[in-house]
């Protein structure tokens, strides 16, 4: 996309160890010219661009999980170019589990753990601040949560220091996000077959 946000050019990915047929990606960060996809299998694939396309250059598979437990799920990735570290919310439709921060390395090597937190008062479960999307902006991290309703700031160290509404008619159901200049740009959910997502601006107040 440019910066009037038109799309440009469009690119099918394809992955070696899965197929991607259904609209499987969560996420996607550019770096370096590259792009770095997160497929809902906890999988990252590396992609790079050539006269083809994008070509698939590495996969990571993620490895995260509980003693005995199931691995966590993931819905949005994260990137911190000055430090290169990436950052992943576990993603959970359970209010009794405990959501976590991730921070792993370039190699999407584990760094730490952190759970989510928050010092004031919450009505119900801390955890139905689920996870969709996230961001790196200015040492913070921005996600959407809660069934789609708010946009959410964190700490480097999972505790959460703003919420912001989102009204419905902003957008049904958002599934990823950038803030960039006091904005936050939100694009809706997209499976296979169906038309381009939308794309709105918001003014963070």
């Amino acid at each position: 996309m440019n910066a009037d946000l038109q799309i440009q050019t469009r690119t099918e990915l394809a992955f070696a160890s899965i197929h991607c047929g259904q609209g499987c990606t969560e996420a996607v960060i550019s770096k370096d010219g590259e792009i770095f996809v997160l497929a809902d299998s906890n999988l990252i694939g590396h992609f790079t661009l050539s006269e083809q396309g994008y070509q698939l250059v590495q996969e990571y598979p993620l490895a995260l999980h509980e003693d005995g437990e199931p691995p966590f799920e993931f819905l949005g990735l994260a990137y911190d170019a000055l430090n290169d570290r990436y950052f992943l919310v576990s993603n959970s439709d359970d209010a009794s589990q405990q959501d976590w921060l991730f921070t792993l390395d370039s190699q999407f090597n584990l760094v730490s753990r952190q759970p989510l937190s928050y010092t004031g008062e919450t009505e119900g479960s801390l955890n139905e601040y689920t996870a969709m999307g996230l961001y790196f902006s200015e040492d913070a991290l921005w996600m959407v949560s809660e069934q789609f309703t708010k946009v959410i700031k964190l700490t480097l160290s999972g505790e959460i220091v703003s919420v912001y509404d989102l009204l419905p008619e902003d957008m049904t159901m958002p599934s990823d996000l950038v803030v960039k200049d006091g904005k936050v740009y939100l694009i809706g959910d997209h499976e296979n077959g169906e038309p381009v997502p939308p794309l709105i601006e918001l003014t963070i107040e």
